[in-house]
């Protein structure tokens, strides 16, 4: 099955347009999907060398479509329905405008100047954005590999490591930005009596004693930050002892290197070992050769050189005061500069009672000696006792996800909701039937309810009949995380359900993967996302029963809400000394983000302050919305009226229906202009297909020089049934 393009569409497309194509969608509304993926065990000697923790491995950027795009170039200036052709933008990014005679679309790809190349086929267009994303990467290889011959050059005049207490070797690093070699040092190592092995052509050091002898330099330093200057026969090389008040994760692998390892997340390697000390120094965890380690991530791992990672205990294992377990998560948070933004969501999740929040613990964390950079460890998002507690043989955590679904084992497709929901966990694990059934259970109870929301007038939609359904407080509560920090991508991707067995209603969490949100993208914080682009939870919040409990928890909550800012202030306190050796090890700030929304900050100090006034603008501009655009057809479904209160402007509706994609898409202008209230009239002859149609209402601008900005303002759907 071809995969399916998400529904949403961007909030703001302006005159930067985000568009995508769309598979057609399967026949039916409910089948199974069993793929297998061959498991390759690949071993080889690790090879530890000095500085090959500086050697970034080149990201492939792949260019993530914009769910649900498509919009016309040109809006001819005549009443009733727009019949204009529609171009196939697929997966691209264009700037959207009219050529001089008004009538052909023009697809303009910016060179990296900014200036616009003007390509008349958007086919054209996709491929100049290939060839451009190609030479990206080529000259990001180039850069590379610049970087490590001259790190492999360095290494032949110098190196430097410390042995830590359980044996390992922690080795220097070589900033590019400064030059200068830092020791990253874990809190199991005591700076005052550590000894440095260094190899070189030394003739003598600013600080402490050498011993040309043995290689060892020692009492050089005293405490984290202390430098000490070290002289050879043709240059000076200046090395300075970071550490900081986390505690620290130390990974050593057994017969594979993180170089095999990042080449593919999927692949499990065995019988590696994990050291983790406490921030006071103790000890905590000693697990030799037995901890199975791998990657994690979709986009994430894609883009950025800084990963995230999975270990697996041997037996159930506690870690930093978390409740026992096997799995355990390590998120590196490279797409957010703050570096607080997960942290930020799960501190909401946990303050507004949500039945399971993951829990994570700041950390430094090592591979091979080599520093990584600060992390979060925390628990997977899965099913168990002291995880999301699913008892019943038939329970599934199931994850709604549009982009990458097919790389589960299982995974279904909903037409109500035009969406696939992959299986992440179920109670039952070896038997596949019971895992089937359990799928199925899950996708009637899914159907049921969205019947109900599709098919009862919204103001005769009752909390009682809901709660015989759904978990209300879990959806309400669901909303006002996602909505007020604004993470568009927690509509579509990493939304997780669960139904503890067939008598279970359904519940929405736990939230997960909110590095992208709070303002470090292209939303403001006097935007709204989920109210306009999920389309259930609008279908939810036009509900005044719905609408009025979703009110009424963010008022109980409101003192959760308020306290955000103080709490990334207060972290942040907490994770600064980390947060300073992290980018040193990743010289990223001021550079641009690889998931192509805002440019990351110059300082860490600039990017705390964008956070925290964006939170500040949010908490005064923030209020549940309730969608006022209504489509309501007539009786015999050949008509459909569209009222919106908002007036003024140069107001378009789109309609469109899922199942033909956007081919079907019409724009239509207003068929009556009243003091309070704007009416457009869709002819519905032409769509006789079943299924969701969607009617989005749009302000469209036509500036000076043709190019028309489309501000997406309010949105709802319409159900053909049979």
């Amino acid at each position: 099955m071809m995969r399916m393009q998400n529904t949403v569409r961007s909030q703001k497309t302006r005159a930067l347009t985000k568009t995508c194509g769309h598979a057609a969608a399967p026949c039916r509304s409910f089948a199974y999907h069993r793929s297998r993926s061959a498991a390759y065990r690949m071993a080889g000697f690790a090879l530890a060398i000095f500085l090959a923790g500086f050697l970034k491995t080149s990201a492939c950027y792949v260019h993530a479509a914009e769910p649900n795009g498509g919009l016309p170039s040109s809006v001819p200036q005549i009443a009733g329905m727009i019949d204009t052709p529609q171009p196939n933008l697929e997966d691209d990014i264009m700037l959207i405008h009219a050529d001089p005679s008004g009538l052909t679309p023009v697809a303009s790809v910016p060179d990296a100047d900014g200036t616009p190349d003007t390509v008349a086929d958007p086919a054209q267009a996709q491929a100049l954005r290939a060839a451009q994303e190609a030479a990206e990467k080529e000259r990001a290889e180039a850069l590379a590999a610049q970087a490590k011959a001259e790190a492999e050059a360095f290494a032949r005049r110098f190196t430097c490591s410390v042995t830590d207490p359980n044996g390992g070797i922690l080795f220097g690093y070589r900033a590019p930005q400064d030059g200068i070699v830092y020791l990253f040092l874990p809190r199991s190592v005591d700076l005052s009596s550590m000894e440095v092995l260094c190899a070189g052509n030394i003739l003598g050091t600013s600080r402490g004693t050498w011993d040309a002898a043995s290689g060892l330099l020692s009492g050089a330093f005293q405490k984290s930050g202390d430098t000490v200057v070290i002289t050879l026969a043709d240059m000076e090389v200046t090395v300075k002892a970071l550490q900081s008040d986390l505690p620290s994760v130390q990974l050593y692998l057994n017969n594979t290197t993180l170089e095999t390892v990042q080449k593919n997340k999927n692949i499990k390697y065995p019988d590696n070992t994990v050291y983790l000390t406490d921030a006071d120094g103790t000890a905590l965890l000693s697990e030799i050769n037995t901890v199975e380690f791998k990657g994690r991530g979709n986009t994430s791992w894609q883009k950025y050189d800084k990963k995230g990672y999975q270990i697996k205990f041997a037996k159930k294992t506690a870690v930093l005061g978390m409740d026992a377990a096997k799995k355990w998560v390590l998120l590196a948070n490279a797409s957010d500069d703050s570096m607080l933004r997960n942290m930020t969501a799960m501190h909401l999740s946990k303050e507004l009672e949500m039945a399971y929040t993951t829990d994570y613990q700041y950390v430094d964390f090592w591979i091979d000696g080599i520093y990584q950079g600060t992390y979060i460890i925390g628990e997977k998002a899965e099913i168990g006792g002291s995880r999301l507690n699913l008892e019943n043989e038939y329970g599934v955590l199931m994850e709604q996800d549009s982009s990458f679904y097919a790389e589960e084992d299982y995974w279904i497709y909903d037409s109500l909701l035009d969406t696939q929901f992959s299986l992440k966990e179920s109670v039952e694990e070896e038997d596949a039937a019971k895992i089937q059934y359990a799928i199925a259970s899950f996708q009637q109870a899914l159907d049921r309810f969205l019947l109900y929301l599709y098919q009862t007038p919204a103001d005769a939609v009752d909390l009682e009949t809901l709660s015989s359904m759904i978990d209300v407080d879990s959806f309400a509560k669901y909303y006002l995380i996602s909505e007020y920090l604004l993470n568009r991508e927690a509509n579509h991707s990493s939304f997780y359900w669960y139904k503890d067995g067939e008598a279970d209603v359904l519940h929405l969490g736990p939230i997960w993967d909110y590095d992208t949100c709070m303002g470090n993208e292209d939303l403001d914080a006097n935007e709204y996302y989920a109210s306009i682009h999920n389309t259930m939870m609008n279908r939810l919040l036009a509900c005044p029963a719905f609408y009025e409990r979703t009110a009424a928890l963010k008022r109980q909550y409101s003192a959760a809400f308020n306290g955000l800012t103080d709490y990334v202030k207060k972290t942040s306190r907490k994770i600064s000394s980390s947060v300073f050796m992290n980018y040193i090890r990743w010289n990223t700030l001021g550079g641009t983000n690889p998931k192509g929304y805002s440019d990351f900050a110059g300082t860490y100090d600039e990017s705390l302050a964008r956070l925290t006034s964006w939170l500040s603008v949010r908490r005064k501009a923030f209020r549940v919305q309730k969608p006022v655009l209504s489509a309501v057809p007539d009786a015999a479904e050949t008509l459909m009226t569209v009222t919106t209160p908002r007036t003024g402007g140069n107001l378009r509706v789109a309609f469109w229906s899922v199942e033909n994609g956007q081919d079907d898409l019409q724009w239509y202008l207003p068929a009556a202009l009243e003091k309070d209230r704007t009416v457009f009239a869709i002819d519905l002859a032409p769509y006789l297909s079943k299924g969701l149609y969607h009617v989005h209402l749009y302000d469209v601008t036509e500036t000076a020089d043709e190019t028309y900005t489309y501000d997406l303002t309010d949105g709802t759907t319409w159900y053909r049934f049979p």
